[in-house]
């Protein structure tokens, strides 16, 4: 797992790998889920959008 700060130490990338394979990640903004978040479940690629924390339909 490898999380990414910016200057102000809040959370704005996480992303995770399964034997060197990325298998989810996130962007975050205000410690918020913002923008793209990646997971692969099943081996199928799962991609879900994000404004202000919220689940965009």
């Amino acid at each position: 797992m490898i999380t990414h700060f910016d200057v102000n130490g809040k959370k704005i990338f996480f992303e995770s790998f399964l034997d060197g394979d990325l298998i989810y990640s996130c962007e975050f903004k205000n410690n918020r889920k913002h923008g793209k978040e990646f997971c692969v479940v099943d081996g199928e690629e799962i991609v879900i959008e994000y404004i202000n924390g919220k689940k965009v339909k």
